[in-house]
């Protein structure tokens, strides 16, 4: 198959509004395309006397639950009826529940075309949304809601075959993250912990030796040739550079200055991002292979806010809610230390403080338990950081992947780009 750019339009009315079009496509209400149909309520000792595998889809984007029957076949359109996701439309392959406030879109057309071409106009579906408190959309404004759409279902298919190769293209990648993500979950727990062992030659074993040590006042098992020690005996901390608010701009001017609400995304007091253009001694300068690690936050939980953040996220100037990490060469090592459950866990107890909690004197006394042979510190360092460097490439592959499917998707389904097939 080839892409060409299209070259012959016309206008038409698509929704009250001028659009240009291929010259051999047509305009066409929803209920010219689809037969639309609600779903069937279930009440709540339905719903939870009926547990099951099939997916219950009620409203939303994701499933409300699983039961044990469904309505509807799989390979149907749905598109959310009621709620603040209302006009979110999904391809559904296996078969499903569908609620009272949920929609399938029945056809007897190219129906993987139809939800590609719908997808498009995702914006637009969710602007005919109404109401105020429980927003909703209505049937009749669904149905005459007006798509453009290509009169050949072999151009169809062949929009079909491509898009749908670039999707199975991402979720390929998605997968393959997911699987070395799981990887990297395995080792921290393994490696870190001295389970498993890595020998001169690259190759593992599992450690048969073990002793008992006081490891921030808890007793751990740790390999016998291992030892505790200080965390700022085998890194460098350096605090970040207090830059007053008058000095910093919004116009984009110099670097990012890295606060808690720039890495952490959910912080509830998000505020917007400074800039500073001034000189700043590079120790300062946070690049974007290097490691910042925050003591102070509003969470007495694990991961829920900054508080024992450890965050690669950003370039800029690191501001005093961090501590930048040096680099060393044993720095992926002491990056997944600080990152590990009884580090973090023990970060969170030492938090002092109503509202925001904070750890920050107690950086001298954090202990940590590693090999005593610093080539096979090494060895485990090395060993992080190439599977932290697999995921980073997967990571940046996809995220070319998704600007590609993007931009077929825009164009495609425009006409804008044409396919044909070469003899």
């Amino acid at each position: 198959m080839e892409l060409y750019k299209n070259k012959d339009f016309k206008t038409v009315s698509v929704n009250g509004r001028e659009v240009q079009v291929p010259e051999d496509w047509e305009v066409k209400k929803l209920s010219e395309l689809f037969e639309i149909k609600k779903g069937e309520q279930l009440n709540k000792s339905e719903f939870e006397e009926n547990k099951g595998s099939y997916p219950f889809y009620n409203g939303g984007i994701s499933p409300s639950g699983y039961i044990n029957k469904s309505n509807v076949d799989g390979n149907n359109i749905r598109l959310s009826e009621g709620g603040a996701s209302s006009g979110y439309v999904d391809y559904i392959k296996e078969d499903y529940w569908s609620g009272g406030h949920n929609y399938t879109l029945f056809t007897d057309k190219n129906k993987k075309y139809l939800y590609f071409i719908l997808k498009n106009n995702q914006n637009k579906l969710f602007a005919l949304q109404t109401g105020t408190g429980l927003p909703n959309i209505n049937k009749k404004n669904l149905s005459a809601f007006e798509i453009f759409i290509s009169k050949d279902k072999e151009e169809q298919n062949r929009i079909v075959t491509v898009l749908t190769k670039q999707d199975e293209l991402i979720e390929a990648k998605e997968k393959l993250i997911e699987i070395e993500e799981k990887k990297k979950t395995f080792l921290q727990q393994e490696i870190l912990f001295g389970r498993l062992r890595i020998d001169e030659n690259g190759k593992f074993y599992e450690n048969e030796a073990w002793k008992t040590e006081l490891v921030n006042g808890k007793s751990i098992e740790i390999p016998e040739d291992w030892k505790v020690s200080k965390i700022i005996d085998n890194v460098n901390f350096i605090k970040g550079k207090a830059i007053a608010e008058k000095l910093l701009n919004r116009e984009e001017q110099g670097y990012i200055y890295l606060k808690t609400t720039e890495l952490w995304l959910d912080s509830a007091s998000k505020r917007e991002t400074l800039y500073y253009d001034g000189d700043i001694e590079d120790k300062y300068i946070k690049n974007e292979d290097e490691y910042v690690f925050s003591l102070d936050g509003f969470n007495s939980e694990i991961g829920k806010g900054t508080l024992g953040l450890v965050s690669r996220e950003g370039k800029g100037i690191v501001s005093t809610h961090f501590h930048k990490i040096e680099k060393n060469n044993i720095y992926e090592l002491m990056i997944n230390i600080l990152k590990s459950n009884y580090i973090q866990s023990y970060i969170i107890n030492l938090g002092e403080g109503t509202t925001v909690k904070s750890a920050n004197k107690y950086l001298k006394i954090i202990e940590c338990f590693l090999p005593s042979d610093k080539e096979e510190q090494k060895r485990i360092s090395n060993l992080f950081k190439d599977q932290e460097n697999k995921i980073k490439l997967i990571k940046e592959d996809l995220k070319i992947e998704k600007k590609k499917q993007k931009f077929l998707q825009q164009e495609l389904l425009t006409g804008r780009i044409r396919i044909k097939e070469v003899k």
